[in-house]
């Protein structure tokens, strides 16, 4: 397991958004990705500087 920071997270999550309409599919893989965040965000009261755990696939 490895952690970082949610706005670290958010930040990746946007760069791979950005690539999404020149990747097939690549809006199906970043749904998963937006769920962890959120999920991250609603433990840690919306505190963007929190930790949160990645889990490997």
């Amino acid at each position: 397991r490895s952690s970082c920071k949610i706005k670290d997270f958010a930040r990746l999550i946007g760069t791979l958004t950005a690539a999404c309409p020149a990747i097939k599919y690549g809006w199906c893989h970043t749904k998963s990705l937006e769920e962890a965040k959120l999920k991250a965000l609603k433990t840690s009261n919306f505190d963007f500087n929190a930790k949160m755990q990645i889990q490997g696939a």
